[in-house]
């Protein structure tokens, strides 16, 4: 560990050498929290960047948005701040690959359509609406549903339970941070750069959606359907990432597919990860619940998970799969083995319902 006495220091410590995590206060002489982690997330992208900071300082955590992956509320115990770095640098290195830290660490932001912002305020401004109604608007999307989330999480609202639902989220945060949110350019504004081959974000967007309605259904009355309906939204985060940091890799992803590569493969073989692997990893950095980063790594492949509950991934890897296409081959060995063999027909039914009535409102 190294200590600096404010945010120059900490810039020349930077130059000197690698490092994992950078921990600052959001209050600080010359050069406050947020200008310092933009410097860190410039010369260090692969740096998780963590920032302190109190209640009455909201504009500045608006400010923070687009560099911190986490917040921390002040004041902070040892505790608190040793549970958020063991859980940043272990997914750190679950997920070691130094070119998927690079394109996480530099790209602070996630696209949304600006359509979101006009959206919630039109919602707002409508005579008897509620937060169910704001919940359908930001769920809608899933780059503002993943943010959303991480600010909801994050120990600057002091919860003691983790929040995976979106209209939980959603009334807790109200409409003004909800819409300074989507006002922030550099948090959801969509980057502009060339067209990439393959890649739609509405498409991804449209198929994230229908994936979460399969997803909240399949678990039945469980208190779980939530938490898997917000898994399924954010799958494919990891897409969008390559997509805007790596065009070059995603297209050369896309070509290979189209020659009949599996997608996994061309994804590891073009990026070095694949997309599931990516939106892990920033989730993780990010501090969202566990339950969501472990559906969102495994939601391909869930017979690489060992033990504790796997209601959750289930819902997630066969809403996914048939979200995509009907006749997708689910892992049938996992859903076996984990006990929800016998729902798998009710669970088609499920998803062709949705998938008909997403073709009807088209």
């Amino acid at each position: 560990m190294v200590f600096a006495l404010g945010g120059y220091e900490a810039l020349a410590e930077l130059s000197r050498g690698a490092v994992d995590v950078v921990v600052t206060d959001m209050r600080m002489p010359g050069m406050d929290g947020a200008q310092l982690l933009a410097q860190v997330k410039t010369v260090s992208p692969s740096t998780a960047r963590l920032v302190l900071s109190g209640h009455a300082e909201k504009e500045a955590i608006l400010r923070a948005l687009p560099v911190a992956h986490q917040f921390l509320s002040k004041p902070c115990g040892g505790g608190t701040l040793l549970a958020a770095l063991r859980r940043t640098c272990g997914v750190q290195t679950a997920l070691a690959h130094d070119g998927l830290r690079r394109v996480v660490g530099g790209l602070g932001a996630l696209p949304s359509p600006p359509r979101i912002y006009e959206l919630l305020t039109e919602v707002a401004n409508r005579p008897g609406s509620a937060v169910a109604d704001l919940a359908k608007v930001v769920e809608s999307d899933p780059s503002m549903s993943t943010k959303v989330l991480q600010l909801v999480n994050s120990s600057y609202f002091g919860r003691c339970e983790r929040v995976t639902s979106i209209p939980r989220a959603v009334s807790h945060l109200g409409v003004a941070l909800l819409k300074g949110l989507a006002l922030t350019s550099e948090v959801f504004g969509a980057l502009v750069g060339r067209p990439v081959h393959g890649f739609s974000l509405e498409a991804i967007q449209r198929r994230s959606f229908l994936a979460a309605r399969i997803a909240r259904r399949l678990p039945g009355e469980s208190n779980l359907a939530e938490e898997a309906a917000t898994a399924a939204l954010v799958h494919s985060i990891g897409s969008i990432v390559i997509a805007l940091a790596m065009p070059d890799e995603y297209e050369a992803m896309v070509r290979a597919t189209e020659a009949g590569r599996e997608r996994h493969l061309a994804e590891v073989e073009s990026v070095g990860a694949t997309h599931a692997a990516v939106g892990a990893y920033l989730m993780g950095v990010w501090g969202l619940p566990f339950s969501i980063v472990e559906s969102v790594a495994f939601h391909q492949s869930p017979g690489n998970v060992c033990g504790g509950s796997y209601e959750v991934l289930a819902a997630v890897h066969v809403a996914t799969k048939l979200a995509e296409s009907e006749s997708a081959c689910l892992d049938l060995r996992f859903l076996e083995q984990a006990g929800f063999a016998a729902h798998l027909d009710r669970w088609r039914s499920i998803a062709h319902e949705e998938v008909v009535a997403e073709q009807k409102a088209c």
